[in-house]
């Protein structure tokens, strides 16, 4: 920008590899990011399912499931949020035997925007996850928004016996 001078900010190196991360507690996974404060709060809640919610994990709309909130931070500084929601009965990923991941740029919901700081129409990464059972059936979904400049690539690892 004219007369606006130079601004250099600290852009860190950081590849985000899945899904070992989702092995692994988000003080854990962020922890090993960074040596500085990392901070991580989270919220659950029991709340009806919506249409579209209750038709991925199959469920009556309107059936009670989890809703867990994750916000992360790193010296004060917001570096993740994620909504993440599973049937009441499903307490971990460990009836997991599949994970699908989709990476975008989008813009973030109203709650992952204000918990960013992010502009108004400011792009953010977005990962949306689908852990499934070996019989297909979804047992837990998860939106994770980061700010834009939080990794520099995304990794995916998988099995592919």
């Amino acid at each position: 920008m004219p007369r606006r001078g130079i601004f250099v900010a600290d852009r860190p190196n950081l590849v985000r590899v899945s899904p070992e991360r989702q092995m692994e507690s988000a003080e854990s996974t962020f922890g090993t990011e960074s040596d500085r404060d990392v901070r991580v709060i989270r919220e659950t809640e029991q709340i009806p399912a919506s249409e579209d919610l209750a038709e991925a994990l199959g469920i009556p709309e309107g059936e009670l499931i989890t809703h867990v909130i994750t916000r992360a931070s790193e010296d004060g500084r917001p570096i993740s949020i994620s909504d993440t929601y599973h049937p009441v009965e499903v307490t971990d990923i460990s009836g997991a035997a599949h994970l699908e991941e989709i990476l975008a740029d989008q813009l973030p919901t109203s709650s992952h925007a204000e918990w960013l700081r992010t502009a108004h129409g400011e792009i953010v990464k977005t990962v949306h996850q689908r852990f499934l059972a070996d019989d297909g059936r979804i047992i837990m979904v998860s939106d994770v928004s980061y700010p834009r400049d939080r990794y520099d690539r995304y990794v995916f690892r998988m099995n592919l016996k």
